[in-house]
């Protein structure tokens, strides 16, 4: 019984620091109309860029891909990228200013803590991208090619945040050691724009590199889930899963091992 409050107590806990950022996004309302203008624009830009490029190439289908399975893609691609919240540059901060330490000593797991918080900033900048891309894509192409993969993409989606949750608090840890993180987060965002697959579907790449980045988990995070929804299979649902899963548990387990030995570190120097 005990045992089970404890439980509940926690779950409890950790869905008030969910829902917090849901209420801070929603009581900043230039953060909804910011969020509104710049994946309208993105999502405009690339409908012109790539109605061009199919025209220019005098073809409805390049790589196997249409202009609207393009267009639905990377609306998916921009996303991942364009909902989830500056976690390194928070961490790297409280590293910085030595809040780090309360982080650290709460009655709360630190990367849950962290978690919850991100996956809460992600879900409601998650909606309001996608409605507002969404709008623009559907008006120009129409509705997305298979709403089947909406379910795939979903789960996807989920697991990409999660190792993009990983990379970010990487990144920001590294602050113990290299207090300035903007090259690692130059680095990452580069790696991710051309080996994800966000501005240019992986299917559009040489062959070779197109088979190198699959397997990363780069385009785990970017290409897979766009890809699931624009062309939903079984075999790539499967394949996807389990490629993000096993990343997930080796960046899971470098985020525990660094994080620990941010601790010991944060010990030793601060008492």
């Amino acid at each position: 019984m005990q045992r089970t409050l404890s439980t509940r107590m926690l779950l409890n806990r950790y869905g008030a620091l969910f829902r917090m950022p849901l209420a801070e996004n929603l009581a900043e309302v230039g953060n909804i109309v910011s969020a509104v203008l710049v994946m309208t624009m993105f999502m405009w830009v690339f409908a012109m860029l790539w109605q061009a490029v199919f025209a220019a190439q005098g073809t409805d289908l390049i790589a196997g891909l249409t202009l609207k399975h393009t267009l639905w893609y990377l609306l998916m691609a921009e996303l991942v990228v364009l909902s989830k919240p500056l976690l390194a540059e928070e961490i790297s901060d409280s590293i910085k200013t030595g809040s780090i330490a309360y982080d650290l000593m709460r009655p709360l797991d630190f990367g849950l803590f962290h978690l919850s918080r991100y996956a809460g900033h992600v879900a409601f900048r998650a909606c309001v991208n996608l409605l507002a891309g969404g709008a623009v894509v559907w008006l120009l192409v129409g509705p997305p090619p298979a709403w089947q993969g909406l379910f795939p993409a979903v789960l996807a989606l989920m697991l990409a945040w999660g190792l993009e949750f990983c990379f970010e608090a990487l990144i920001g840890l590294a602050a113990f050691w290299t207090e300035d993180i903007s090259a690692f987060r130059w680095i990452h965002q580069k790696i991710s724009f051309i080996l994800g697959g966000l501005l240019l579907p992986l299917d559009f790449y040489p062959p070779w590199l197109a088979a190198v980045a699959r397997v990363l988990p780069f385009a785990s995070i970017i290409y897979a889930p766009g890809r699931l929804f624009v062309d939903p299979d079984a075999g790539r649902l499967l394949s996807t899963l389990a490629l993000q899963l096993g990343w997930l548990v080796v960046l899971g387990f470098a985020f525990r091992l660094l994080s620990g030995r941010a601790l010991r570190r944060l010990t030793i120097n601060g008492g």
